[in-house]
């Protein structure tokens, strides 16, 4: 996976293209940064391909006891009749992909004897039904109109 933003200090209205593997092929994606704040939230949406959904990353750094909590949700969007099939496949897809590269992190730390906590397959799962009952409810708005 590659992220090259088109200016630095990100801010709002940075452009970044993406490239990533999912489903066996190389994928490349054009997003812009919608909302920023230093140190709390940055949220990023898909603009290129823009059909049929855009994934919108919210990204949130949180005060936690131990030092930061961050937390990266993805939510992808249909943005055409019947785009909530393709919504649906690409947040298997990288829900898949994220487990992955969690269990790789978990690996290499373990390796390198550095402490790490994988994620909690529970909280992913929660996660999970929430995602897609958001696809559900914009399923049903899209189609209804």
């Amino acid at each position: 996976m590659s992220y090259e933003p088109d200016m630095v200090p990100i801010g709002v209205g940075a452009h970044n293209k993406i490239r990533a593997r999912m489903f066996g092929l190389l994928w490349s994606v054009e997003s812009a940064v919608r909302t920023w704040v230093p140190g709390e939230l940055m949220v990023i949406e898909s603009i290129k391909p823009a059909r049929p959904a855009k994934g919108i990353a919210t990204h949130r750094f949180e005060r936690h006891r131990e030092g930061t909590r961050y937390t990266w949700t993805m939510e992808f969007v249909p943005t055409v009749l019947l785009g909530g099939i393709p919504a649906r496949l690409l947040a298997g897809g990288f829900r898949r992909a994220v487990r992955r590269q969690s269990r790789f992190r978990g690996l290499m730390a373990e390796r390198s004897n550095l402490a790490y906590r994988p994620l909690d397959p529970l909280a992913i799962e929660a996660e999970s039904r929430a995602v897609r009952q958001v696809f559900a409810e914009r399923t049903a708005t899209t189609t209804s109109r």
